[in-house]
């Protein structure tokens, strides 16, 4: 295969990668756009404001129900934060919104099995346990102040004295939910762009065999049973560099990683 086919199948493959995630950036913007809106700071703050076990569990099932991509994780978390969310609250969504969602159970159940299943959701419970006990240590109060004021000058701050149920059955809130949705994909579209085409290139452009040898796999059946601790532990480091390193943003293409194993 020459250069200009695999060329042309890294941009098919990059296109079919963003198609494949297109529905969780449209659900996730969509989400953080509606929150924006429609939900009056007052309310939301009685909810997730205090940081308590309830404000915490709350987070959690609404990140558990919301979109798997980071970047719209990230949007619906900003806009919950914003509106008057404990930070702790704001980080137990973010980690259950990329950890814990209904649709990466699914798949890592039917392509993985249910220990990987079991281990995902241990593994999120656990995450969010330690970075409230962490945050609540050492709570740094000027750096959640400054990336509140930061949020605000981004996207802006809506007025809270509104009646949501008038608003959510007008025109005019409706096309606020749009012109919100439309600026969140202008701040995010170009590192969009970047993650998915790298991925798609690193699919056809790096053999099978290179993965094999970085992620050692004992004796080639990829069964995790079979894999000496030292061999888990290798794969574990390296696996969050070799993702941070190369933009990684569809879990698709780990997966299809995965079962090459």
């Amino acid at each position: 295969m020459d250069f200009l086919d695999q060329y042309s199948n890294g941009v098919i493959t990059a296109l079919g990668f963003f198609w494949n995630a297109l529905w969780a950036f449209v659900l996730g913007y969509a989400i953080s756009a509606a929150i924006q809106v429609f939900v009056p700071k007052s309310r939301l703050t009685a909810h997730m404001g205090q940081g308590g076990f309830r404000s915490i569990s709350l987070a959690g099932l609404f990140g558990a129900i919301s979109s798997s991509c980071s970047f719209a994780a990230l949007s619906a978390a900003r806009s919950l934060f914003q509106k008057g969310a404990h930070f702790i609250a704001t980080v137990a969504f973010m980690f259950a919104s990329t950890n814990l969602v209904i649709e990466l159970g699914v798949l890592i159940f039917l392509f993985l099995g249910w220990q990987f299943l079991a281990a995902e959701i241990i593994g999120g419970i656990l995450m969010i346990g330690i970075s409230a006990i962490l945050i609540r240590l050492t709570y740094p109060k000027n750096m959640i102040k400054s990336a509140k004021r930061h949020a605000d000058d981004e996207t802006g701050s809506e007025e809270d004295d509104f009646d949501w149920k008038q608003r959510i059955k007008s025109k005019a809130g409706w096309q606020q939910v749009g012109n919100r949705f439309v600026m969140e994909w202008q701040m995010v579209w170009r590192e969009i762009l970047i993650g998915f085409t790298i991925a798609g290139f690193i699919a056809v452009f790096v053999p099978a065999e290179f993965w094999q040898t970085l992620f050692l796999a004992g004796d080639g059946t990829g069964s995790a049973s079979d894999l000496p601790f030292l061999i888990v532990l290798e794969n574990a480091l390296i696996a969050p560099f070799v993702a941070a390193a190369t933009l990684l943003l569809s879990d698709r293409w780990a997966t299809s990683r995965w079962q090459q194993f």
